[in-house]
């Protein structure tokens, strides 16, 4: 099924492909083993955000506490940072992104 919606959103011959999901490190590697099956080569770039600014950003989306926020922030970055310590990537500070 993953390697489908890749196939049908996404071409490898591309020069760049990018998907962006704050919540992908949950399901990164059904998506990995996809990329990794249609010929990708994946990296990673770690946007570094504020966390007390997405945990607002949260509180004002979705009523959660901020340290509910603060919480999920930190919780989704270490499963991300597990599941992709042996992938080639970069940090990137999310002000310079935006900029």
């Amino acid at each position: 099924m993953a390697g489908q919606i890749l196939a049908r959103n996404f071409d490898p011959r591309n020069g760049l492909s990018v998907l962006k999901e704050p919540r992908l490190g949950v399901l990164f590697p059904l998506w990995r083993d996809a990329f990794c099956m249609a010929g990708y080569d994946v990296k990673v770039v770690y946007v570094i955000r504020d966390p007390l600014s997405v945990a607002r950003s949260l509180q004002s989306r979705d009523a959660l506490s901020i340290s509910h926020g603060c919480a999920l922030y930190a919780s989704n970055w270490l499963t991300t940072l597990d599941g992709t310590r042996d992938l080639k990537g970069a940090f990137l500070a999310y002000d310079d992104l935006l900029a």
